[in-house]
């Protein structure tokens, strides 16, 4: 008993085949009339191309600002910067009611208590070196 197998091509039969090839030949049909119509539709750049040439713009002697001129405006603003967030802070403060404290002067001691101690002190401690065992033979 012999099994005979259907001849197909890839997975489809040969009408499934066919209706495919149609299908993408009417696709491809479509897709060429429609980009004629629109190739007839678009205009020719030639149409608008002038006679007369056209003349370049004359360069600035001021085009680009000096260093002192820009160092100025960026001054200008920084400090129109810190101004408006001074305000904001100003107001945002004086709106949630937040109470900040004020900066403190701090007097510190020129001199440590003691000659050997203190954070202040200009003297590396005394570094004391560890004991080296002896070895016993």
């Amino acid at each position: 008993m012999a099994f005979k197998y259907k001849q197909k091509l890839f997975i489809f039969d040969a009408r499934e085949m066919v209706v495919l090839l149609f299908l993408i030949s009417t696709f491809a049909l479509f897709t060429f009339t429609l980009g004629v119509h629109y190739a007839k539709q678009m205009q020719h750049p030639e149409q608008f191309a002038t006679k007369d040439r056209i003349k370049p713009v004359e360069a600035s002697a001021e085009a680009v600002p000096s260093q002192v001129e820009l160092t100025e405006q960026s001054q200008k603003i920084n400090e129109s910067l810190n101004e408006t967030l001074r305000k904001n802070l100003h107001d945002e403060v004086s709106k949630t009611g937040i109470k900040l404290k004020d900066g403190r002067q701090v007097n510190l001691p020129k001199e440590t208590k003691s000659p050997e101690g203190g954070a202040t002190s200009l003297h590396p401690p005394a570094v004391s070196k560890p004991e080296t065992p002896v070895k016993k033979d």
